[in-house]
């Protein structure tokens, strides 16, 4: 029987506070999101794991979100 990790990975905590947030975030925005629950990860990892995995989406500014935004076309 193969149980999952005990402590979620990185990606998933960073994925898990930017859906929750509602908004993107700067690498050191996450890195305070998640200090206040009790996650210490810098801000360069997050950046490094961020720029890795498929999933996060930069915008201008080094803003991150997950998934891709939706744009509405305009008719």
């Amino acid at each position: 029987m193969v149980e999952p990790p005990a402590y979620p990975t990185r990606e998933q905590l960073a994925a898990r506070s930017l859906a929750r947030c509602g908004r993107p975030l700067t690498p050191g925005e996450l890195r305070d999101a998640l200090a206040l629950r009790g996650h210490t990860i810098s801000a360069a990892q997050l950046k490094r794991d961020l720029l890795a995995h498929r999933a996060f989406v930069r915008a201008p500014g080094d803003l991150w979100t997950v998934g891709r935004p939706v744009w509405r076309r305009q008719t």
